[in-house]
């Protein structure tokens, strides 16, 4: 790649079908070739960087950089799972721990470098991914590029799924109810917009003291949303009855009312888990027109016990 970039090799190899072959669009300059390596051009990483203070800056960047990055992982590893037929990758979180800034030489520029960076393994242990699966990655993911709280979303989605895949259920858990609280309130903003006419002497129905009263959390909390949503057909029942199980098992795990509380929280929590899956790819499919199928194999061994 002829740009510095950031690189993160997932634990279980690949390769493209053709070795080489880059993504350079004018947002960003991406390789997928036994690395995610992506460059952020500096037109577009400065749309999100424009007003923030000279010592903040090189946190941002990293902040942008690792939330491209869990996008990217979250879509190989579905890509694969669709077109391959294939749970390969076992996913986890991209931070900064396990990145690596690369220049046009391949060589760390950064403080980083005396970690050990996994090195691939040869081609025929790697799984060789075509190129027109990397090709629909890409437009996928250059798509989603057009609005970052789309590949905010898909990175948190990661975040989620790469604790479900380690056990840690109620991490998992709470991290896909901010996700799906943010679709419930992108649907209650569209439901007022849609409720929004203007009568005559161009009075509103929803002025701005009401819809201030309208999104108050404490007059309006999810609760009461969902069941306004439901009943003005913007969700369906099956969907307002999962959403209202797993508020109540967010609210379990945030608020707990007893010390012993995690054993009822962790009681069925994959299965909880689960089901926020099915409703955040449902609501990327109608909101994002993404099908986004999720490999939620675990990834660690078994437990022994002794007898």
């Amino acid at each position: 790649m002829k740009y510095d970039a950031i690189s993160f090799v997932p634990e279980r190899p690949f390769r493209a079908e053709t070795s080489g072959i880059e993504f350079d669009t004018d947002r960003y300059c991406l390789s997928l070739d036994g690395a995610i390596t992506l460059h952020l051009k500096t037109s577009y990483l400065n749309q999100f960087l424009s007003d923030t203070a000279p010592e903040q800056r090189q946190i941002r960047k990293w902040y942008f950089y690792t939330t491209h990055l869990n996008c990217l992982y979250l879509l190989l590893d579905s890509f694969v799972l669709r077109d391959l037929q294939l749970s390969y990758f076992n996913l986890e979180e991209i931070t900064t721990q396990n990145t690596n800034v690369v220049s046009e030489n391949g060589m760390s520029t950064f403080p980083r470098s005396h970690i050990h960076v996994p090195q691939i393994s040869p081609p025929q242990q790697s799984l060789p991914v075509p190129n027109s699966l990397l090709d629909l990655l890409n437009q996928a993911f250059n798509d989603l590029t057009l609005e970052f709280e789309r590949i905010h979303v898909l990175s948190e989605l990661a975040k989620s799924l790469a604790a479900y895949k380690s056990a840690d259920f109620t991490t998992s858990l709470v991290l896909a109810w901010f996700l799906l609280e943010r679709f419930i309130e992108a649907r209650w903003t569209h439901y007022l917009e849609t409720e929004n006419r203007e009568f005559e002497h161009g009075q509103k129905r929803i002025n701005a003291d009401r819809r201030k009263t309208l999104n108050d959390h404490r007059s309006y909390p999810v609760s009461a949303k969902l069941q306004i949503l439901e009943l003005a057909g913007k969700i369906s029942f099956k969907q307002f009855f999962d959403l209202d199980i797993l508020r109540d098992k967010r609210n379990e795990i945030v608020h707990p009312k007893r010390r012993d509380n995690s054993s009822s929280v962790t009681q069925g929590g994959s299965e909880n888990c689960g089901l926020a899956f099915e409703l955040l790819q449902q609501f990327i499919e109608a909101e994002f027109d993404l099908q986004i199928p999720l490999n939620k194999g675990y990834s660690f061994l078994g437990v022994f016990e002794r007898q």
